[in-house]
């Protein structure tokens, strides 16, 4: 009687349906799965060349923190020429204010 229960007609018929769907759903997990490695293998390719440019864009910053250093010393070059200039600017106002001292005490002409 377990003999025939085991193969009613109903159940027999369902398994070869779940069978159907089992290995369609694991054909589906090895193209998951395929579609994983390709990604892992492009991200891994992508990983390597990110490696790269960031080398690449550390070697431009040294050489721009070079650069900036050089900027830096001619900043502070003009800057010292403005300091300079700024007491030369109030030298020559001293200069002219004793200019305009000394010709105000000149006797004025006629003329």
């Amino acid at each position: 009687m377990v003999a025939d229960s085991a193969s009613s007609r109903g159940y027999g018929d369902d398994m070869a349906d779940v069978h159907a769907r089992i290995d369609s759903l694991k054909d589906d997990i090895r193209v998951i799965g395929d579609s994983v490695l390709d990604l892992l293998a492009k991200v891994t390719a992508h990983d390597a060349k990110f490696e790269q440019i960031l080398g690449t864009l550390a070697s431009h910053d040294a050489r721009l923190a070079g650069h900036d250093a050089r900027f830096d010393e001619h900043d502070r070059r003009f800057d010292e020429h403005d300091r300079r200039f700024d007491e030369h600017d109030r030298r020559f106002d001293q200069i002219d204010a004793q200019l305009a001292e000394i010709l105000a005490r000149l006797p004025q002409r006629s003329g």
